[in-house]
């Protein structure tokens, strides 16, 4: 199978770049961005030692992708400010606990900085014999560093603030210039709010340089920067690296697809994944989007937890062991990422470096059922995109990479008009794109594909026309208003402190290509060559469902479950009438899945193709009427159940009852269909009404076998004529799912057509008897059909398939019946709308947009 990243071979990487407009128009010294390129092993420290000035005071911002060695950068630089500055303090701020005691190691081993001269804040409270004064490099999480206690804290802990303002005392004593290094910048933005930017002014007189590195800057970082640069006398220096692939370092790229609605530890791409990673005797990792997926996994006695724990032993627990956001004071993070043991969690998306041979790292992406309608519950994926590239940095040697996801939404196509691709990369990627899309008709809003350099245009125009907009002239108000100064404080937050504070969290929950959809921002990414350490190897797309004659509905019940659920039910059913809800079910099973079943005549399972399997069909129509009718009741899941043409035409002939086909809102061939299946049932009647009854003892009743020449009128010719036509149009006969075509169509004349319907539907709507009798006509004996019984038309709960499947129909209906629900009054709107008409008119549109 060709893959689309063929087409892509030299298409460019594109990278969220830090520029110098981004600082100047603020008051900002910014010297030209410097561009440096890595070594021909694809390290940077080389150009980076050439380019900054140690004795500059100044904000040094290090943009460089993953896998480019920055942290062995950072480690060199420790070690050439130790050895040029031997009056200074370097103080390392990472955005986790794991980090601390990974860069104190490095720092001694590999920088060959004494451990004597190093200190790890890991050991405050812990080891007392381990002091930190005249020590010259310190590493320790932001979060200490600017005195953040957490979301339900108060206050750092005392130590943590001893530690601080003793360190800040002896730097000032000692007359120190003091470098602060900044990894992962990205991943400690939350800490860096005015009320703890104030714990760094205490460093203001000894504060040398800032070094900050990332390789995924996002828009709130801009706004770290300018606070940090605030401190080295408003300079800043940027040094980018360009982007280059070094294919003998990329790891394999699978993308696994899943229509799962929720993952689970028995979700089929997870378990075949794994199955097959074990067969080929693999090391192996999970990074699970959630955490109760991982514990499931681990906890697991029988499947997929059960494998990894008979060949590799226990498993690692990854997942935080925090509750509350607290820790006891002294006690040591537990439940890190070791490379010794196959670990499964969610606490080594950053962070950590998997060197392992042999090995490959399993990513679960959140699946299309934690999307909500106000916040995503993406767990450790809710910050969007650069969460997505942090974590498939951790494959640091070559190896695979196998992630299992949802299908993205449509994309829209037209918007890769703003990228770089050539017409017959477009071509390729919608080719490509649309074998492994979502398919939803309803959805309105397709992924649009948007440049990183636009975030910001993006988050100021929301801010400006729908937040601060909305109350700017009451902030103009207050402003003007000589308020007394004892009030609290009342100021609308500027643009880039609710940028710094909201700003990403906008773009990941309510911009798909962004992180509302992750799958579809991966699938673009992995075929159009953007990721640097992995390059995309195989696709699996669509995966099997078996199916066992005598056992469909019993396996339809469970394939619901398992790849929709009750979420995707209500969502559906809220505005679906049946014929849409069946559309939809059998669109979904169908696009999604190789649908396989076998008979019992078979040993083995045949593709179904959608409404050619007679079998399959009509108990995946029982099924959805079922599941129609209330997921989760008590409904019994039978099989065996037959659904007869007879039982389909009396349906059809009660829902055509109750509908009015002049009705505006129906098509000219619903109509059609809806008429005759009203006059169907005046057929019917007139059947009925058509029975005689014996003169002779015992008595019985009967109709001909022939229709009579009541039958034979112009007008009911016509009428029957009409009828044919209209069951010739259904899928359902046309497809032989119910016997008919032959009554239809293989008669030479109208009247034989005619004899053929009469006896077709004799049988569906009377119960006969198998007594035989002769009646005399004209003195001449005629044949009959013993009618036994009447068959009664259904009261309630009838398979409906005549009203229309349209998506916009059902919704505007829906929402018509919603605001009739509401008090006509249009009293508040009495300035714009001048009547009631106008006003709900109003409301219906904007609901339909």
């Amino acid at each position: 199978m060709e893959l689309p990243n063929k087409h892509f071979q030299d298409f460019p990487i594109e990278f969220k770049e830090i520029n110098p407009e981004d600082f100047i128009s603020v008051g900002f010294d910014v010297d030209n961005k410097v561009i440096i390129e890595p070594n021909d092993d694809g390290y940077i420290f080389d150009a980076l030692k050439d380019t900054m000035s140690i004795s500059e005071k100044n904000t040094v911002v290090v943009n460089a992708p993953v896998g480019y060695g920055k942290s062995y950068a950072i480690i060199k630089l420790i070690k050439a400010i130790y050895e040029i500055k031997p009056k200074s303090k370097i103080i390392v701020a990472t955005p986790f606990v794991s980090l601390v005691e990974q860069y104190v190691t490095d720092i001694n081993q590999e920088g060959n900085v004494p451990s004597q001269d190093i200190y790890s804040y890991s050991n405050l409270g812990r080891n007392k014999k381990e002091t930190y004064k005249n020590k010259r490099v310190h590493v320790l999480t932001v979060n200490t560093l600017l005195g953040n206690p957490g979301e339900d804290g108060f206050k750092n802990s005392d130590a943590k603030r001893l530690y601080i303002d003793n360190l800040i005392g002896e730097s000032v004593n000692d007359s120190s210039e003091v470098f602060f290094i900044y990894d992962e910048i990205h991943d400690s933005i939350q800490n860096f709010k005015e009320e703890f930017m104030l714990y760094l002014w205490k460093w203001k007189d000894v504060i040398h340089k800032n070094i900050i590195l990332s390789a995924t800057y996002n828009e709130a970082s801009k706004v770290v920067i300018k606070y940090l640069a605030e401190l080295t006398d408003m300079k800043i220096q940027i040094i980018e690296s360009v982007r280059r692939i070094f294919p003998e370092k990329q790891s394999q790229l699978y993308l696994h697809y899943s229509t799962d609605y929720n993952f689970k530890l028995t979700t089929n791409e997870l378990v075949n994944v794994v199955d097959d990673l074990l067969k080929r005797n693999r090391n192996i990792d999970i990074l699970s989007y959630s955490k109760s997926l991982a514990k499931s996994i681990i906890k697991d006695k029988d499947g997929i937890g059960k494998k990894l724990k008979d060949r590799f032993g226990t498993l690692n627990d990854c997942t935080s062991e925090l509750l509350y956001n607290q820790r006891p004071e002294n006690e040591p993070p537990k439940n890190r990422y070791k490379n010794d043991m196959c670990n499964i969690g969610t606490n080594f998306k950053t962070g950590v470096s998997i060197k392992k041979d042999n090995h490959s790292f399993i990513i679960i992406l959140p699946p299309r059922g934690a999307r909500l309608f106000f916040k995503n519950l993406y767990g450790i994926f809710s910050n969007g995109t650069n969460d997505i590239i942090q974590a498939l940095a951790r494959q640091r040697t070559k190896g695979e990479i196998h992630i299992i996801l949802p299908r993205p939404d449509e994309f829209d196509f037209e918007s890769l008009k703003k990228t770089a691709m050539s017409k017959e990369q477009k071509t390729k990627f919608e080719e490509h794109y649309s074998k492994i899309k979502h398919t939803n008709p309803e959805e309105k809003s397709p992924v649009k594909y948007i440049a990183l350099n636009k975030q910001n245009d993006i988050l100021h125009n929301f801010y400006h026309k729908t937040l601060y907009g909305f109350v700017v002239n009451e902030d103009l108000e207050v402003n003007k208003t000589k308020r007394n100064t004892s009030l609290p404080r009342l100021e609308y937050p500027p643009f880039e402190i609710w940028k710094l504070n909201k700003g990403e969290q906008y773009l990941a929950n309510e911009i798909k290509f962004f992180g509302e959809d992750l799958s579809a921002y991966v699938t673009y990414c992995a075929f159009t060559n953007q990721f640097i350490n992995c390059t995309l190897t195989e696709v699996n797309e669509k995966g099997s469902l078996l199916f066992d004659e005598g056992k469909i509905q019993q396996q339809l019940s469970r394939y619901f479950d398992e790849h929709f659920g009750i979420e995707y039910f209500r969502m559906k059913h809220i505005y679906s009438n049946f014929s849409m809800f069946y559309e939809d079910l059998k669109r979904e099973f169908f696009n999604n899945f190789q649908m396989q079943l076998k008979e019992k005549k078979s040993d083995k399972y045949s593709p179904i193709k959608p409404g050619a399997n007679r079998i399959f069909e009509i108990q995946f129509l029982l099924f959805i009427h079922k599941l129609y009718q209330g997921y989760g009741s008590t409904l019994p899941i039978e099989n065996n159940v037959d659904y007869t043409r007879s039982e389909y035409l009396l349906d059809c002939i009660v829902s055509a009852t109750s509908l009015d086909f002049s009705n505006s809102k129906y098509s000219g061939k619903q109509k059609a269909r809806i008429k005759a299946f009203q006059d169907l049932g005046s057929l019917r009647e007139k059947m009925i009404q058509a029975i005689q009854e014996s003169s002779k003892t015992p008595k019985f009743r009967y109709l001909p076998t022939k229709p009579s020449d009541d039958f034979k009128t112009l007008e009911d010719i016509k009428l029957i004529e009409n009828i044919m036509t209209v069951l010739g149009e259904d899928s359902l006969f046309q497809n032989d799912i119910f016997l008919l075509r032959r009554n239809l169509v293989n008669k030479n004349n109208v009247e034989k057509k005619i004899e053929s319907i009469y006896k077709a539907l004799i049988n569906d709507f009377f119960i006969l008897s198998d007594e035989t009798h002769q009646v005399k006509v004209n003195g001449k004996n005629q044949g009959i059909h013993t009618i036994e019984k009447i068959i009664e038309l259904p009261e309630s709960s009838t398979i409906n398939l005549l009203l229309t499947s349209d998506f916009d129909e059902v919704y505007t209906s829906v929402v018509e019946e919603f605001i009739l629900q509401i008090p006509k009054s249009v009293e508040d709107n009495s300035s714009k709308y001048k009547t009631t008409d106008e006003y709900y008119a109003d409301m219906l549109n904007r609901l339909q947009e």
